[in-house]
């Protein structure tokens, strides 16, 4: 007896047989599913999707669907522009969804609904993983630790060239009224996307390798999902271990991301950055200006007043020297009386002893004279020596401490030392003290 033979079906008579299967068998029922978005592609009005799923980094589901153009704007309708930021490759997200089958093109799932609340709360957990990480393992607070310069004048700016981030941050730089001579060293790299993510811890690592004063991450303005790649760890991570100081300018609406957490210093804008960056300069500028300003005024009053005392030294100097040489004077010519009376009484007394006497009396009344006159020119040198003019003239100086004149050396660091010398008056601070030793 032969075997019978099998029974043979077209192609179409089994993809419409499976085809009415799966129609009977799932129909209109939905299902809610979670799952990461592949690949994203838009043809006229409607995304054409991979969805996958994973375990442990290794795909464990691979399905096609797809999101009709009028699904998607009545889903945009009650969510807002942030289905947008959703509906992105590399994103998590809970669908409602339908399972079709085409004899032509295949299964498919159609999606019909989105739960918004849930792609949020991934990006809550996403930032809470990482700070946890960072905080773990003692890097969350190292750009605080980094000394950020009042004058930052050389920039690492991490941004997307031509992006209205990348404008604003540089035309504020450039056409401010206060400061613009700024040194830009660009790292252009996206800023939007899981793509974007190795592309700026590349532009972070690049940047430490330049003479920089800080570098400058930037964006405008996004959602939440937009952001969620400012929230990832080895991103974060790269800021946290960056040696340079790091400034963010993130145009967030309301919560920080973990970039703006951990970065040196945070800005809500790449507009405010900017202005950041030169107000410092203005402000310390400014500052320079009114320190100097009242340095010198200090200084020109402070020589004012020594000027003036130092007249006052020297009119004292100049009377006392006069008054003595005028008792000096009267002195000598009361001596000389004298020696005159005496000599006319040695005359009357002993005038028979004149003739013998007159010459040696002459001798030693010129010798006498002639010291007394050694004598006063002495005194006049020792006064023209002593003068504190001429001293200071000839490269001597006055040196005191506090105003007064040093008598030990003890307790002496630290203080202000005043010279006085013929051009000025000079004042230092004594930082070493050297005893002689004999």
């Amino acid at each position: 007896m032969s075997a019978q033979a099998p029974k043979i079906y077209t192609l179409t008579n089994l993809t419409r047989s499976l085809e009415n299967h799966m129609d009977q068998t799932f129909g209109s029922k939905t299902f809610w599913v979670k799952a990461e978005l592949s690949k994203v592609m838009v043809s006229s009005g409607r995304r054409y999707i991979e969805l996958v799923d994973s375990e442990k980094e290794n795909v464990t589901a691979k399905i096609q669907a797809i999101i009709w153009g009028n699904t998607y704007t009545a889903i945009k309708a009650k969510s807002g522009k942030v289905i947008d930021s959703i509906i992105q490759p590399g994103n998590k997200v809970l669908i409602s969804v339908k399972i079709q089958y085409d004899k032509l093109y295949g299964l498919k799932l159609l999606i019909v609904d989105l739960d918004l609340s849930y792609s949020f709360g991934d990006v809550e957990q996403l930032k809470k993983e990482t700070i946890l990480k960072l905080k773990q393992e003692a890097l969350f607070d190292n750009q605080k630790s980094i000394y950020l310069p009042t004058i930052a004048k050389r920039i690492g700016l991490i941004s997307s060239k031509g992006t209205s981030g990348y404008k604003d941050f540089v035309t504020e730089l450039s056409s401010n009224k206060y400061y613009t001579n700024f040194s830009i060293k660009e790292f252009d790299c996206k800023v939007q996307g899981k793509a974007a993510i190795p592309e700026l811890i590349k532009a972070i690592h690049s940047a430490n390798t330049y003479d920089l004063d800080v570098i400058v991450i930037l964006r405008g303005g996004g959602s939440k999902i937009d952001l969620n790649i400012f929230n990832d760890y080895k991103l974060c991570q790269a800021i946290c271990e960056s040696k340079l100081p790091v400034m963010t300018g993130i145009g967030h609406e309301t919560d920080d991301v973990v970039a703006d957490l951990v970065a040196r210093k945070n800005l809500i804008t790449p507009t405010a950055v900017a202005k950041t960056l030169y107000l410092s300069i203005a402000t310390f500028n400014a500052n320079l200006i009114n320190s100097y300003t009242a340095l010198k005024v200090a200084s020109d009053n402070q020589l004012r007043n020594k000027k003036e005392e130092f007249k006052r030294h020297k009119k004292d100097i100049y009377i006392n020297s006069t008054s003595i040489l005028n008792e000096t004077s009267q002195n000598l010519v009361s001596l000389k009386h004298n020696i005159t009376a005496r000599l006319n009484s040695i005359q009357r007394v002993h005038s028979t002893k004149l003739d013998v006497n007159y010459e040696k009396i002459k001798l030693l009344s010129r010798d006498l004279i002639k010291q007394q006159q050694l004598d006063l020119n002495s005194k006049l040198k020792l006064i023209d020596i002593l003068n504190p003019e001429r001293l200071l003239k000839t490269g001597y100086s006055i040196t005191s401490v506090d105003n007064t004149k040093i008598t030990t050396l003890d307790n002496l660091v630290g203080k202000e030392l005043k010279t006085e010398t013929d051009k000025g008056t000079i004042y230092s601070h004594i930082t070493k003290i050297k005893n002689n030793t004999r």
